[in-house]
């Protein structure tokens, strides 16, 4: 971790950009899908996770290219 520039600010912004919503959608998607199991919100719960996931380690990744990346120490 020593080579990444500004390794706090990079893992303090991945929580809150990705760990916590993707959180937020299992902690609310395991609850719908246990009220209801069917196989329709069994695919929906782990595609939810996974687009969630995706997309935001996809913004979190850009904003840290962009933004924190270019200071260097």
């Amino acid at each position: 971790m020593k080579n990444v520039p500004h390794w706090q600010w990079f893992v303090l912004l991945y929580l809150l950009l990705v760990a916590i919503p993707v959180y937020l959608v299992h902690s609310f998607l395991k609850s719908r899908a246990y009220a209801n199991r069917t196989f329709g919100n069994l695919i929906l719960y782990f595609i939810s996770v996974l687009a969630t996931g995706y997309l935001m380690h996809s913004v979190c990744m850009w904003l840290y290219f962009t933004i924190f990346f270019q200071f260097r120490n």
